[in-house]
């Protein structure tokens, strides 16, 4: 208990380099927790993403009326089921002429990929004349209200334009309008070519979900329709997953990098903050001191010095993830990959970093004290 009120008198008494070494174990938290924090949300991301765009099965087809759907709708195993449009279109301004792919905002779409095509500036469509645009292909070609005209061939084979106003614009790759819009667009309230299916938790097996994907491609191929491309939740996953199992890999890449980092800053401190103090040290050391009881004093010191950086790390850490979710930044990678810049941290991440900031200042602190005390008093 001593060696604690001593340990803590010097942190007041050494004001300034308590503060260096509280932000150095501060700024190591904070870099852990985003790492960590980034790793977790962007496996989950694409995990969402896929499901969110493709769910366990999905087709895109020519045009089929909704109402002839029954029987996909009505096989074992289907949870949901949900009919969208997916257009292809030219899009025609005076700034730019070019081919977009442009769909429907559904209430069950817009559930499930929020995150996804947020705005990044603007809002959501509202009205039949309002779009929402990629950036990512539009990005320094329109501004918010600007307008344009889209025309599309609709199910009637009949080319079909309509103007619209530039609302929101989006990180997907992807244009959105209201399912009035597309109603209009496509002249036509039954007509959709894209089903999005989602299947019960016991049908969730690749086996089961393939087994069901025949069974709809049958049913489709069965009405004469046309099945231009489609996808399951696997297939998603084996093309997308080395992502998942990459991403948290970074935690492991990062203390590799960090224990060396850490650990010099906080030894090269230490040495300077303890040459510093060697009139002190030694004094201890002739007051019958053994070695053993003046490193525990430093020690303490650290360790006060350590948890009150970890907890301002974790604390700014949390709130930059507030402010960051709120703010909608997006990370881009070129102009095919962009995704929201998130952070998810569990108990387990926070025990890590936790673990491994000390660790990095049991290993670290030892040798310049030890260099300290074993040097000549008074050879300065």
């Amino acid at each position: 208990m001593i060696r604690v009120k001593i340990a803590f008198k010097n942190l007041l008494r050494h004001k300034f380099s308590s503060l260096v070494l509280v932000v150095v174990f501060l700024l190591a938290t904070l870099a852990l927790f985003w790492v960590f924090g980034w790793g977790n949300a962007m496996a989950q991301v694409v995990i969402d993403y896929i499901y969110g765009f493709s769910g366990d099965i999905s087709y895109a087809t020519n045009y089929f009326r909704q109402e002839e759907m029954g029987d996909v709708v009505a096989q074992p195993g289907i949870k949901t089921v949900s009919f969208e449009a997916t257009v292809t279109c030219m899009l025609e301004s005076p700034k730019k002429s070019e081919v977009i792919t442009l769909k429907e905002m559904t209430p069950d779409n817009l559930r499930r990929l929020s995150s996804f095509i947020q705005p990044v500036a603007g809002r959501f469509p509202e009205e039949v004349d309002e779009i929402l645009i990629p950036a990512i292909y539009q990005a320094g070609r329109f501004e918010l209200g600007d307008r344009f005209y889209i025309s599309t061939v609709t199910p009637g084979r009949v080319m079909n334009t309509l103007q619209y106003r530039v609302v929101g614009i989006n990180k997907s790759p992807y244009a959105y309008v209201t399912s009035e819009s597309m109603d209009l667009l496509l002249n036509s309230e039954e007509y959709r070519n894209f089903l999005h299916l989602t299947v019960e938790d016991k049908a969730k097996t690749r086996d089961e979900i393939d087994k069901l994907k025949m069974s709809i491609d049958n049913i489709l191929e069965g009405k004469e329709l046309q099945i231009n491309s489609s996808t399951t939740v696997f297939q998603e996953m084996d093309r997308l997953g080395y992502l998942v199992e990459l991403l948290p890999a970074l935690k492991i890449l990062m203390m590799i990098i960090l224990f060396p980092l850490v650990g010099a800053v906080v030894a090269a401190i230490v040495w300077v903050h303890t040459h510093k103090r060697r009139k002190e040290i030694w004094t201890y050391l002739c007051l019958g001191w053994k070695d053993r009881k003046v490193i525990s004093i430093i020690t303490y010191e650290l360790v006060f010095e350590a948890l009150s950086g970890i907890a301002l790390g974790l604390f700014l850490g949390y709130l930059s993830k507030i402010v960051v979710e709120k703010s909608n930044i997006w990370l881009e990678f070129g102009y095919t990959f962009a995704f929201p810049l998130r952070a998810n941290l569990g108990l387990s991440d926070i025990f890590l970093i936790i673990l491994f900031i000390f660790i990095s200042l049991l290993v670290w602190l030892r040798p310049p004290i030890r260099k300290v005390i074993a040097s000549k008093p008074f050879s300065y």
